[in-house]
């Protein structure tokens, strides 16, 4: 850890004590059951800046405000674009509802197609035993209609 010798005094373990308690203590008395997390306002590796683990670079934050964070400063975080990931997760949802209406349409396809092939047959079966069986057509059409 980014912890300076000057900080690892009698002076300042009270202080990080205090604020990894207080993270604990809101942690187990939630009713929802969320996780609270101690965060670094300045990340210890960020990508445009690095802080320090010292209590003043501490604050405790709810666990999924943290992870989504990640190493992002504070600032940062806040002032990020909401709407464009919002707009982004909009996207992907439609492009998934378009991917399920299209598979559903193609299933309807072939299932109309299997049921014009069988009509077709059928059509094709009737002819064929009206034309073998005689010219009483009644007769005939009654013979192949009870068969079904």
């Amino acid at each position: 850890m980014r912890c300076p010798k000057w900080a690892r005094s009698d002076v300042f373990i009270p202080e990080f004590f205090r604020i990894y308690k207080r993270a604990q203590v809101k942690t187990h008395f939630q009713r929802q059951g969320e996780r609270w997390h101690v965060d670094h306002i300045v990340p210890l590796k960020g990508e445009k800046v690095c802080g320090l683990h010292v209590p003043w670079n501490l604050h405790v934050i709810p666990a999924t405000v943290n992870i989504a964070k990640r190493t992002m400063i504070v600032t940062e975080w806040l002032n990020r674009d909401v709407n464009s990931e919002h707009r982004e997760r909009e996207k992907q949802q439609r492009e998934k509802r378009e991917r399920q209406r299209e598979d559903r349409r193609a299933y309807k396809e072939k299932i109309m197609n299997q049921v014009r092939s069988r009509d077709y047959q059928f059509q094709l079966e009737l002819a064929d035993r009206l034309a073998t069986k005689g010219t009483d057509y009644e007769r005939q059409f009654r013979f192949v209609t009870d068969g079904l």
